[in-house]
């Protein structure tokens, strides 16, 4: 994955709910084709009720790309 990619999150370390997976393999195909962007996220365990957690939400700010959830976990990837 190109770029560089931030986290409060210390980006997950490549778990499969982490922001990097999300990145690599939700995002960055996106952002190549030049696509609107889209909420990206993952459903975990126990999560009835608090679907907002796990969905991240994407704005373009220059050249980067800030995903936020509900309670303001974020990320910012720039290609």
């Amino acid at each position: 994955m190109p770029g560089k990619l931030l986290s409060n999150d210390n980006c997950g370390y490549g778990r499969p709910e982490s922001d990097v997976y999300l990145v690599d393999d939700e995002l960055v195909a996106d952002i190549r084709l030049h696509r609107a962007l889209q909420p990206i996220g993952w459903q975990f365990v126990d999560s009835i009720g608090f679907d907002s957690l796990g969905r991240y939400t994407g704005k373009k700010r220059g050249g980067s790309y800030i995903f936020t959830n509900a309670v303001g976990d974020s990320f910012r990837y720039k290609p």
